[in-house]
């Protein structure tokens, strides 16, 4: 009598750690990546030291804007836009800050749901990319303007000769004396590397003015600042005679009219070109 026939079954391999598991899970495909029980248990340790702690699901490609928006603010997104701090810049005296810029710069950080670490150096880096393009503008600006007023100057002094010096002293103490502080920083305004008061036309017009304007009340120091230390030390007085409330040159009463011609004279020193 003929032996049964039987199927032969597949030899266990003994290098497959996974033999021994039983058969509903010995296929899973999440452990087609562990090669040996060494990677199965450093898999586990891993696996442990994540229970407890927040796990933010990735929104789907087709997710929702309002998705989207509950995703980055898990991670840190302020509510709203003024939520954003943002570092103080030290911008140039002579540049106003730009509220509503930085105002729009929130809005749109907001917008693009950036995070608040992103937002800060994003904007530091900005402003410091900004202030060096802003002061190196005004640097170029400002030789424009210088080389315009010797130009200007020497314009005027081929024109009027040898009283061109004493009319040009003369012009600068009327500008002191009628406008006074804030007609000189006005003249001195620089635009697109024009100041205002280097025009030859309106030197020419502001030398008539003084000509018919009594000599007596126009006090014309030495536009160079001999004995004053020049500029520097002139401007420092003006600015110690501003704070000083009770000084002759803003009251009426004995002293007024010589404080007035002082002040003039330290203008004429102090915003001469």
């Amino acid at each position: 009598m003929a032996d049964p026939v039987v199927d032969p079954q597949p030899a266990d391999n003994p290098n497959d750690w996974k033999t021994g598991l039983p058969d509903d899970i010995r296929g899973d495909p999440s452990l087609e990546a562990i090669k040996d029980l060494p990677a199965l248990a450093k898999s586990y340790i891993h696996a442990q030291r994540l229970v407890g702690m927040d796990k933010i699901p990735l929104p789907a490609k087709d997710a929702t804007p309002e998705a989207w928006n509950e995703f980055y603010s898990k991670l840190g997104k302020p509510e709203a836009p003024d939520k954003y701090e943002l570092p103080e810049v030290k911008y140039p005296e002579w540049y106003p800050k730009d509220e509503k810029l930085t105002e729009e710069f929130r809005g749109k950080a907001h917008e693009l749901h950036l995070l608040p670490g992103q937002v800060k150096g994003l904007f530091e880096w900005f402003s410091v990319k900004q202030v060096g393009m802003l002061e190196a503008a005004k640097e170029l600006a400002d030789q424009d303007a210088d080389k315009h007023h010797d130009t200007v100057l020497q314009e005027i002094k081929q024109e009027w000769g040898k009283d061109a010096d004493t009319r040009l002293k003369r012009v600068q103490a009327l500008v002191g004396l009628v406008g006074g502080k804030d007609l000189a920083e006005y003249l001195a305004m620089n635009q697109g590397g024009r100041r205002l008061g280097d025009h030859p036309g309106l030197i020419r017009f502001l030398d008539k003015l003084a000509a018919d304007y009594p000599e007596h009340k126009l006090v014309m120091g030495d536009v160079g600042g001999a004995g004053l230390g020049g500029k520097a030390a002139a401007l420092r007085e003006i600015a110690r005679i501003n704070a000083d409330t009770k000084h002759p040159a803003w009251n009426d009463g004995p002293g007024h009219k010589e404080a007035v011609a002082e002040m003039t004279r330290l203008s004429a020193i102090a915003y001469a070109k």
